[in-house]
């Protein structure tokens, strides 16, 4: 049995009310709004900086694979050489020549392929290996060598790895990783 009590006041019965007013129903909702709206910016915030850092860590591997690929073999060879196939400037190489005499070159294919590509010969047979991922793009690509007498051979190998973009989805701006990457590389055996 349900007992309701009412006070008796002057012959009129009074109820006592429960529940919240309109006005607090606003504050409240609006608190809660406040909260999610912080909360989803945050969570938004994260994920990008997570997408970022993924990014920027596929595009430093590449280049730095292809960039202790390269400098291995200079460093151990016996000659290296810089040329522009067919005095094309856009097809720049190193030919390198180790200690048993196999070849190998370093193709830098900035304009067409957008890539670092290795091209090896042993007992004349070529085989060529690709030394960044087709996800990235290879850019601003040059090979210099620098011969003087009684003085090893100096490389320099300047190149710019970015994030290829493919499709017709592009990436956000803050979503886009470019890492430049330069070195000079000695030969030791000259």
């Amino acid at each position: 049995m349900l007992l309701i009590k009412f006070k008796v006041q002057s012959s009129k019965f009074k109820v006592t009310a429960c529940g919240f007013t309109f006005i607090e129903m606003i504050v409240a909702i609006s608190i809660l709004g406040i909260v999610a709206l912080i909360g989803t910016g945050f969570l938004l915030t994260t994920l990008s900086s997570s997408g970022k850092a993924e990014i920027n860590k596929e595009v430093r591997q590449n280049g730095n694979f292809a960039l202790s690929v390269m400098e291995g073999l200079i460093v151990s060879s016996k000659n290296v050489e810089c040329r522009d196939e067919a005095g094309d400037p856009s097809n720049k190489q190193i030919w390198v020549t180790d200690i048993r005499g196999n070849i190998a070159k370093f193709i830098c294919d900035d304009l067409t392929n957008y890539k670092i590509a290795s091209s090896s010969s042993i007992n004349n047979v070529w085989v060529s290996v690709d030394l960044t991922a087709t996800n990235v793009a290879v850019s601003g690509c040059n090979f210099t060598c620098t011969t003087a007498a009684g003085s090893p051979t100096n490389v320099g190998i300047v190149f710019t790895v970015s994030q290829k973009t493919t499709g017709l989805l592009t990436p956000r701006p803050n979503e886009k990783s470019s890492v430049s990457f330069q070195t000079q590389v000695s030969t030791r055996n000259y």
